[in-house]
């Protein structure tokens, strides 16, 4: 429960991380250029990065789960990504916010 220190842009991809504050319960867990594609298991590929704020923010005081797509280079927003796994664009497993 609680804010998750993130800042999420609109992409042509969907919803993507922008930053992540250092004081964030999730640095090193979500990058820079993450694309989030869940929360709780329901799709947000659609969303814009106001509704998904809104979405997690109304959820602060559960748990939620985050499933991003870590992909290797920069997206079509230009941000490169900050950290990027070995396959190409997988799902990383998904971040359990507590």
């Amino acid at each position: 429960p609680g804010k998750l220190g993130i800042i999420i842009d609109t992409c042509g991809e969907g919803p993507i991380v922008h930053s992540v504050k250092p004081t964030s319960p999730l640095e090193g867990l979500m990058f820079k250029g993450d694309l989030v594609v869940a929360v709780d298991d329901e799709d947000t590929r659609e969303w814009s990065a106001h509704y998904l704020t809104k979405l997690v923010a109304k959820k602060s005081k559960y748990e939620r789960k985050i499933t991003v797509l870590r992909m290797e280079g920069s997206n079509d927003c230009g941000i490169s990504n900050s950290m990027s796994n070995d396959d190409g664009g997988l799902p990383v497993d998904p971040v359990i916010v507590s």
